[in-house]
Formats: structure tokens, sequence, C-alpha cells
């Protein structure tokens, strides 16, 4: 042998066994001894090159060679003989309940010996490649299992013939059933078709049978709850009978409810699309937005321009003259692709009869079925152009009108205050009816200020209270030459409603400080302050004078000034707050901004 096999010899007789070993040897077996039940474990749990045991059944003490063979059999997969010179049946059986590869009897000859060696060796193949078999198959009929189990499919077999069938258990639970709630066959399942499906199916399943092919079939079937489910069922022949029709198929079958209800839905979904696409009161554009081909045109456009359906389709954008300055050649039609978004407000387009129509042009990319489309909208806006000149002709109209009337408002404040001062002068009233004559100019001028802003801004709901403020401020101050303005204001804005009430304030405060607080032209300064603390709005006017004469009682309403400022903070819902003493006066006003 090139090979020699490795034999195991367990036998107590030291001179019988050294007989049988140069006996095996002369053979070609390659022989190993143990001359005791624990020795031979020991040696098969030391070595992997054994290929066979020959097991005496009598070892002397300890364990005998029943036992032995039992625990190395446990662990290890190898041919046993037993070799023995017992011919009790009692014995031989118990050894055939341990293994079953052979039992020879002492001082048959090495001829029967060697024969049973080989034979236990063939056995053992025979067995091993049985095994090997089995664990293949129980791992294809595993992975067949969970194959079945993943697409969660029920499985069929149907003998065209006999109308018999087999149902899996999965097929059942499909159907809401359990395994054999119905008899597997033809006419049971017949039973569960839809009637509005079943002469279809049959005609299709016929087809199948007569050119023993395959077939797959989209139909309803009811489940136990009486409930109607969408099914696929595919079957494909196995058996044909002599003139190549089919008499045995299996086959799957599926539930495709969810799929059936997401294709209807995608189909009204595409209906609702057309239907809009129709109806739109847009022109609308479908294009290729891999090779900017039109591939549809909605009939609103070809009436808008009066082109055929037929100039458009299977024509490049790019092809189509009245869109040459939305896509003139293809650079332009690529960087349409790159942007993905097109607009243009007011592009021109020519009818068929050569009225041109003013027009509002957007492009979008989006997916339809993994395909990059272009969808242009074209909305004439020749009306609204019109309507928009109309709009802003009557602007500019109403703009006129308005600086007209602040010139000739403007003019009246002017003209007003000019007859005061003239009146002032020429009187022969007293002194202090002069001053009064030059308060009430000044009053009329802070209302003159006021209308001027709000016409030159164009706003006449509320302005920047801060620039109010300096031009009174400056047109009153500039009346005493030795008097300084000081402002540190907060730059916000004001509802004209009070603005009015508060430039009438901050005039009667600035005129009694000038009247007041520098007598015999005595050099001093004003501060102007304004800013807020949350939703509170303050303003303070105070300066450096002699303070208010004895002669002034504020709560007696003894001032004109005075009783203005009152009344006008109480008209914004404000508070008056006033210092004075022989270092200056501080008069605070304060009320919400809003």
């Amino acid at each position: 042998m090139d090979n020699p096999k490795a034999l195991l010899l367990v036998e107590d007789e030291f001179i019988i066994a050294t007989s049988e070993k140069i006996s095996l040897e002369k053979y070609g077996y390659k022989t190993v001894l143990a001359t005791s039940g624990e020795e031979a474990i020991d040696i098969v749990n030391k070595t992997n090159t054994l290929d066979l045991i020959l097991m005496d059944i009598d070892l002397g003490k300890g364990m005998d060679g029943t036992e032995t063979a039992s625990i190395i059999l446990e662990n290890h997969a190898i041919p046993l003989v037993f070799l023995s010179s017992h011919l009790e049946p009692e014995i031989v059986k118990k050894t055939e309940g341990i293994t079953s590869y052979g039992y020879v009897v002492k001082n048959s000859g090495i001829t029967a010996l060697d024969a049973s060696i080989k034979m236990a060796f063939k056995l053992f193949k025979a067995q091993d490649d049985t095994a090997r078999t089995l664990v293949a198959l129980r791992e294809s009929e595993k992975r067949y299992t969970q194959s079945i189990a993943a697409v969660n499919d029920g499985i069929w077999d149907w003998n065209v013939t006999s109308g018999n069938a087999y149902f899996s258990p999965l097929y059942y639970s499909l159907l809401g059933y359990k395994s054999g709630d119905f008899p597997a066959s033809y006419a049971s399942w017949r039973l569960l078709v839809h009637p509005d499906d079943i002469t279809r199916v049959e005609r299709d399943l016929q087809n199948s049978i007569n050119n023993g092919g395959s077939f797959s079939i989209d139909l309803r079937m009811r489940r136990k709850n009486n409930e109607w489910i969408w099914v696929s069922t595919r079957g494909n022949t196995i058996e044909k009978d002599t003139v190549e029709n089919a008499i045995r198929m299996v086959g799957t079958l599926s539930d495709i409810t969810a799929r059936k209800h997401a294709e209807n839905e995608l189909l009204e979904s595409e209906t609702r699309y057309r239907r809009l696409f129709e109806a739109a009161r847009d022109g609308i554009l479908i294009l290729d937005a891999e090779t900017g081909m039109i591939v549809d045109v909605n009939p609103f456009l070809v009436e808008m321009l009066g082109y055929s359906k037929e100039l458009f389709i299977e024509k490049a954008i790019w092809e189509i003259g009245f869109l040459k300055d939305v896509a003139s050649n293809k650079d332009t039609f690529q960087k349409l692709q790159e942007k993905g978004y097109v607009r243009y407000e007011n592009m021109p387009l020519e009818t068929t009869n050569g009225a041109i129509l003013n027009v509002e042009f957007v492009s979008n990319v989006y997916l339809v079925n993994d395909r990059k489309v272009i969808q242009c909208n074209i909305r004439d806006i020749t009306d609204r152009k019109a309507a928009d000149y109309e709009l802003e002709k009557t602007r500019e109209e109403k703009n006129r009108l308005l600086s007209e009337l602040q010139h000739r408002v403007k003019n009246s404040f002017t003209l007003i205050s000019s007859m005061i001062e003239i009146a002032a002068e020429k009187s022969n009233t007293s002194t202090e009816n002069k001053i009064s004559f030059g308060d009430l100019a000044s009053r009329i001028n802070a209302v003159s200020e006021l209308y001027s802003m709000l016409y030159s801004n164009g706003i006449f709901t509320d302005l920047w209270l801060d620039d109010y403020c300096i031009r009174i401020a400056e047109a009153l101050t500039g009346l005493s030459k030795n008097v300084s303005l000081v402002t540190n204001l907060e730059h916000f804005l004001v509802l004209v409603d009070k603005a009015g009430p508060i430039g009438l304030i901050l005039t009667e405060l600035i005129t009694n400080a000038i009247k007041y607080a520098f007598p015999n032209d005595r050099d001093g300064i004003i501060t102007i302050s304004l800013g807020k603390s949350g939703e509170s709005v303050f303003l303070e006017v105070k300066d450096n004078g002699i303070g208010l004469p004895d002669s002034i009682d504020i709560s007696k309403g003894d001032s004109i000034g005075f009783s203005l400022v009152k009344a006008l903070t109480d008209q914004i819902k404000g508070r008056f707050i006033m210092e004075s003493n022989t270092e200056g006066t501080s008069c605070v006003i304060e009320f919400a901004q809003s």
C-alpha cells in the first residue's frame, strides 16, 4: 500500500497482541498496540492518524472492550471491529448495539480478519457518504425553506390530470386559513377566485397546459374573512404527457395587494395630472432633460400661440423659433439643465398672426420614473402688464398730486407764519403780546415740519422722531445767538398721531427755556435727550440757566405754554415731570412708543 492504514489493536495478552501485530503488518497495516481500555482511550485522544480500531472484549482488570468502545465512539467517528473469542449470543448482541462494523472471532486467521477490516472500511465510507449527503440535503432544504419564508410566498403542486394538489402552510396562511382548512385541489382553489377573474385566469391556465410552458397571472382571491386580495400566481410545467401537454405543474402564490393599491394610486395620480395638464390655463411644455426634445405640449399653449401640436413634438426646444430667447442654442440649454430652474419675468412671444404676447416663463427639473424631465410653464401676462402700466401711471399721478399738495401746504404754513410775524412787528400792543405772536409762529413751524417730513418720505403712518426733534430744535435755538444746542437722540420711529403733539411739546419747552433761562443775553446750553426703556419713550429738555421765575406756577396753570404742554402730554397718555432750581430746569415727558 502506498499509504498503509493505521490500526489500533487493543489486546491485554501481550503475546497474542504481538502475534496479531506481526500478521497485520505482513498485510500492509501499520499497527499500534494498547493493552488496556484506559490506554486505548488515551492513544485515540492524542492522535488523529488512526483509521480503524480492533477491540478485544476481555481486557483484564479495569474497563472491558465494550465500555472502552462506547467511550471512544462517543467522541470519535472511526470504524471499530470487535476481536474476541466469545461466541455467546448475548455478548455478540451487546457489541451490535455499540457498532456495526464487524465481529471477528479470534483464531479465524489473518485472511478472515483482513476481509473483515476491508469490509469495515467500506461500511464506514458508505455511512460517511450517506451522512454527508444527508447534511447537504438538510442544508439545501433549510436554504429552500428560508428562501420561501423570506419572499413570503405560498407553494403549490398541481396534478393537472387528477385535479389534486398540494398547498403549503404559507399558501393557506396568505388566504387567512390554517393548513388543511379546505381540500388541496383545483376545485377548492377555483371557488376562491373572484367571479370577474375566473374566465381570464382559466383561459391563461389552459394555454399554459396546452403548450407545456409557464405562466404568471394576477388575480383576486377571497380570504377566510371574505376580504378580496390581489395575488400573483406563477407556475411552471415539470411533467408532460406524450403530446407535450402539462400533466404536473408547480408554482408560487404571492400577496400583491399593496402593490396593486400603489399602482392604482399612481394611475389615479397620472390621470389627475393629465386632466390638470389638459385643463391648465397656462401653457405647458414637457422636455426630456437629457436631450432637450419636447415630449408633450398642452392644448392651452397650442391655442395661445396658434401653432399646431406637431410643430412642438419631437423637436429640440432650441429648434422652436418663438422660444429662441429661452434656449437659442445647446449651450443655453445645458445651463438650464445645470441650474434646474430658469425664470423669465417678461419675455415676448410671437403668435402665428404676428401678435406679441408678454409671457412669464418658468422651468423646473424633476424626476419621473427615475428619469429627469423639464416642465416649462408659460403664462400670458399681457393683460397684467397693461394693468401694471395703468397702475404705475396712477401711482405717478398720485405722487404728482401729493407733491403739489405738499408744496401748497408748506407755502400755506409759511404764509401764515409770515402774516403773524408782520402783525407782531406792526402791532402797537405790549411786548408780551408780541412774544405770544412769536410763540404762535413757532408752533405753526412745528406742525409745518411734521407735514414736510411726511410728504418728503412718502410715509404717512410714522416717522423718525429724532430727525423731527432736530429740525424743530435747530429752528428754535437759531432765534437766540447766545444759546447753544446739544442733542443726545436715539433713532426710532413713532406713530404720526403721537409725533404731532410731541413736536408742539418740544416747541413749548425750548421756547420757555430761551425766554426765561437766559436773561440779559446770558450764554447758555439747551440739551435735548431722547431715548427708550423697553416700550417707554422719554424726551428731556434741560437748560443750565437761572431756573423758572417765581411768578410762574405750573400747578396753577399760570402759563399758557405749560398748560399746553400738560394737555398735549395727557393727549398721548404720557407723564410730565419738571424740576427747576438756580442751576437750571429739566422737563421730561414719558409715554408709550406704540
